[in-house]
C-alpha cells in the first residue's frame, strides 16, 4: 500500500473532503549529518477520538476527545475544538471551546450534537478538529469497529542530525488483519528554501486490543534537514481491512488517522 505526503492540516478541507483524502506516492531519502545539537521539543496541538467513544442516543450524538494544546498563542487561551458526525450521509455538529496552555496536555472533553434519524446499531464515522487560531490539527474515526485508532504524541526529539524522532500508541482489535505496518510522515516548511520531508514505518506486531507504542526516527528526503526552528506537521495512519456487506467475501478498507502540529522550540 503506498505511502504519502498529507495535505497540509484542514488547509481548505471539508469535513466530507477529510473522509476521502488520499495521498500520494513520495520516496524518502537520508541527508547528510550535520553538527546541530540534539533538542528536545515537548508541547504542541493534538486532538484524538477515544476508542469506542462515539455513541447514539436520544437527538444526540458524542465522543469524547483527548486534546493537547499548548499555544500560547490561542486568542483568550481557547481554542475550538469541534466534531463532524457522519452516518450514511446523515451529518451533525457539535462545537466546543477548550483552554489552551502550557498545562493542557492530555486534556478530555465530551462534545455533543444534536442528530435527528441516527442508529445506535450502526457505526458512526466521525471528524474531531481543534483550532488554535493559527493552526489547526485533526483527528478522524471512520467508524471501526474494536479499538482500533492510531495517535502522535506531541512532542519530539531532534538528535541535531538532521532527523527528528516521532512517538505515538495504536491499538487495533483482537482478530483484525492489518498491512505489515503503520506509516508515520512528518513535514516541516519555514523560510523560503527549507522544506524538510521524510516518512517512516512502524511494524504493527500484534493485535490484540491493548494500547501499544511505536517510535520512528523520520530521515529528511532531499533538501534541508528536521530542526527546532519551525513546527512540525506529522500524520500517522494504520489501514486494516475487514469483511464487507456486500456478500461474497467482500473486502473494504479503513484507515485510522491522526495528524498533530508539534511546536518549534
Amino acid at each position: 500500500m503506498p505511502i504519502g505526503r498529507p495535505r497540509p492540516l484542514l488547509a481548505g478541507l471539508s469535513a466530507a473532503a477529510l473522509l476521502t483524502t488520499g495521498f500520494s506516492a513520495h520516496a524518502a531519502a537520508t541527508t547528510t549529518a550535520s553538527t546541530r545539537a540534539a533538542t528536545t521539543v515537548t508541547g504542541g496541538l493534538n486532538v484524538g477520538i477515544k476508542s469506542n467513544s462515539v455513541t447514539v442516543g436520544l437527538g444526540r450524538v458524542s465522543a469524547v476527545i483527548v486534546y493537547t494544546c499548548t499555544s500560547t498563542s490561542a486568542p483568550n487561551g481557547q481554542a475550538a475544538l469541534r466534531v463532524d458526525f457522519n452516518q450514511a450521509n446523515n451529518t451533525a455538529s457539535g462545537e466546543v471551546t477548550v483552554p489552551c496552555g502550557p498545562g493542557n496536555v492530555n486534556m478530555t472533553q465530551t462534545v455533543t450534537a444534536v442528530q435527528i434519524g441516527m442508529s445506535a446499531t450502526q457505526g458512526v464515522s466521525a471528524i474531531a478538529s481543534l483550532n488554535d487560531g493559527t493552526a489547526a490539527a485533526t483527528d478522524i474515526d471512520y467508524g471501526l469497529t474494536g479499538g482500533d485508532y492510531v495517535t502522535i504524541t506531541p512532542s519530539a526529539f531532534y538528535p541535531g542530525d538532521g532527523t527528528v524522532h516521532l512517538s505515538g500508541s495504536y491499538n487495533c482489535a483482537s482478530g483484525t488483519t492489518t498491512p505489515a505496518t503503520e506509516f508515520i510522515t512528518a513535514e516541516q516548511a519555514g523560510l523560503p528554501g527549507h522544506v524538510a520531508y521524510g516518512t517512516a514505518t512502524v511494524a504493527v506486531v500484534t493485535c490484540d486490543g491493548t494500547d501499544q507504542e511505536w517510535e520512528v526516527t523520520i530521515d529528511p528526503a532531499a533538501g534541508h534537514g528536521f530542526d527546532t526552528g519551525e513546527p512540525i506537521e506529522a500524520n500517522a495512519r494504520i489501514p486494516t481491512v475487514g469483511t464487507g456487506s456486500g456478500g461474497g467475501g467482500t473486502t473494504s478498507t479503513k484507515t485510522a488517522n491522526d495528524f498533530a502540529i508539534i511546536f518549534a522550540g
